[in-house]
């Protein structure tokens, strides 16, 4: 399993739906303004969007349960590491 911290250094919004069920990760979306976090099913995004729209472009389209704000981080968790360290690039509700 290649390890999404340091295979590419890429950013998440530059990921496609693609590499995350590729590289076999989780991906979540905490909300900016009242830091819900929810797990979004990836398969049912590659489904509605495609495999090749990037995490940025679903990002702007999420629209948070809660406050029902647009403003979402992604988040992508490994279940190869525990901790903080599953968490790329950063844990939740951590400060930036």
């Amino acid at each position: 399993m290649p390890n999404p911290k340091f295979e590419d250094n890429r950013n998440p919004n530059d990921r496609t739906l693609r590499d995350v069920v590729d590289d076999r990760l989780a991906l979540f979306f905490e909300c900016a303004s009242c830091e819900r976090l929810s797990q979004s099913y990836i398969l049912a995004l590659v489904w509605r969007f495609g495999p090749d729209t990037k995490i940025e472009t679903v990002r702007f389209k999420v629209v948070c349960s809660r406050c029902n704000a647009r403003r979402a981080t992604p988040l992508l968790k490994s279940f190869y590491w525990r901790g903080d360290a599953a968490w790329f690039p950063r844990p939740p509700l951590a400060t930036r």
